[in-house]
């Protein structure tokens, strides 16, 4: 059995998220995709892609709970690469629709859960900063990918950028088959060497029995993944999946998912068209300001998941809102085709990116603290569904007012005001919850 190297996981678990990071490519995407196959069929086959990723989501976490996490994610990375193939040789807006909505989604929803459940096991201390760093390369991906994309369509078309991207899945799927390990879950054998930190807590009576005359002092324990901060995060019990659904925490957790990707999601699937027609900004222009954002993005995954390993989850979730109304108002405050507007436009962008990466670094981190490791793919899987919610209607919504008001996208941004305000609300009762149950734990201590 191979000694497990957590970061080498890590490692991996960032190549599975430059995938799933792919979905701020989909704003370049929406124009040519609209030429070929309709408004419909390309908001159909993003709206699916993201509405679809529970599914799977929970399919992959019944496998990575039952530690069958590089399984999972193999086939997840696999099924992306088919699924873009495929739309890269559609014919027909449906066949569009399936091969980018149905077969790309259900492997971008296995590999995202598989790439966040399995490692953040590793890292029992630094939740918050591992979410974070993952969901940073999520983001880091579109920097990447939305110019490489703009410059893939400007000298060839779109199903040939959407074959080099299944080319670089299938790539990625390989590099993990080899390289990623299983974490171990309580209560199921892992097929990797487990962290020998841990395996005096678990049977201390063999221990003594093996080894009498050594000392049971824990003075030089083996190298081990995670040392000091797990017995404080792993105090807690874990919560089945039908006992967290019976907590107001989860229902808080997942209004506070809806409202928080809202916006993001409206953003990311319209950034190039909102650049484009509301500031009346060139296509390569319309393509550096998804770059902006999705830099944005990343920023706020690495800052956001290291603030919440410091100030709470639910507080800086607060923050997190409050950013996101303060860019939508730079959005709608700024002017039209003038070097004003390309200012507001720009620091609308990186508010709103920095919110969005923010909100979706923390979630799930906050799942499994609030609920613990053990069914942590289950449950965030769950939570996920409040991001399919969002997923169904603030593409499709920011799109058609877009196209009703002549690409004036205001009344879109004032819907997404009114999610981030509710966001605000739901955080600051989690928060509030949250300090009085650490209070009764202190008394009763």
């Amino acid at each position: 059995m191979r000694q497990v190297h957590p970061w080498r996981v890590l490692v991996c678990a960032c190549l599975l998220t430059f995938i799933t990071g792919c979905s701020y490519v989909f704003s370049i995407f929406q124009l040519p995709a609209t030429q070929l196959y309709g408004l419909s069929a390309a908001m159909g086959a993003y709206t699916l892609t993201n509405a679809l990723a529970p599914l799977p989501m929970l399919l992959g976490g019944y496998f990575i709970d039952r530690g069958r996490a590089v399984w999972t994610a193999t086939i997840g990375a696999l099924c992306a690469a088919i699924g873009w193939a495929s739309a890269a040789c559609a014919s027909s807006p449906l066949q569009f629709v399936l091969g980018y909505g149905f077969i790309g989604g259900i492997g971008m929803g296995l590999v995202l859960t598989s790439a966040l459940s399995n490692t953040l096991r590793f890292f029992p201390g630094r939740r918050g900063l591992i979410s974070g760093i993952i969901s940073c390369v999520n983001g880091a991906s579109g920097i990447v990918m939305a110019p490489l994309a703009q410059r893939l369509l400007d000298s060839s078309n779109l199903r040939t950028t959407l074959l080099v991207f299944a080319g670089l899945y299938a790539v990625i799927a390989l590099i993990v088959a080899f390289n990623s390990r299983a974490a171990p879950v309580e209560g199921v054998a892992a097929p990797a060497t487990p962290a020998p930190a841990t395996e005096p807590a678990v049977e201390p009576a063999r221990a003594s029995a093996a080894a009498p005359a050594v000392p049971t002092v824990p003075a030089e324990p083996a190298p081990a993944a995670e040392p000091a901060p797990a017995p404080a995060r792993s105090a807690r019990p874990s919560l089945t999946t039908r006992q967290m659904l019976a907590t107001p925490d989860f229902w808080l957790i997942f209004a506070i998912f809806i409202a928080g990707a809202f916006s993001g999601l409206m953003i990311v699937s319209n950034a190039a068209p909102i650049a484009a027609r509301m500031f009346h900004f060139s296509a390569a222009s319309a393509a550096l300001f998804v770059s902006l954002y999705a830099c944005a993005g990343t920023a706020g995954r690495f800052c956001f998941g290291w603030l919440a390993d410091h100030l709470g989850h639910a507080r800086t979730l607060e923050v997190t809102f409050c950013c996101d109304a303060f860019g939508l108002l730079l959005l709608i405050a700024g002017g039209r085709g003038t070097l004003a507007g390309g200012i507001f436009l720009a620091g609308g962008l990186l508010a709103l990116g920095l919110s969005y990466g923010g909100t979706i670094a923390i979630m799930p981190a906050c799942v499994m603290d609030r609920f613990g490791p053990r069914w942590q793919g289950i449950n965030y899987a769950l939570a996920f569904t409040g991001f399919s919610v969002a997923a169904i209607f603030a593409p499709r919504l920011g799109a058609q007012i877009g196209a009703m008001c002549d690409g004036d996208y205001t009344r879109a941004f004032l819907y997404a005001i009114i999610a981030s305000a509710t966001g605000l609300g739901c955080a600051r009762i989690l928060h509030l919850r949250t300090r009085r149950r650490r209070a009764q734990i202190t008394r009763a201590a």
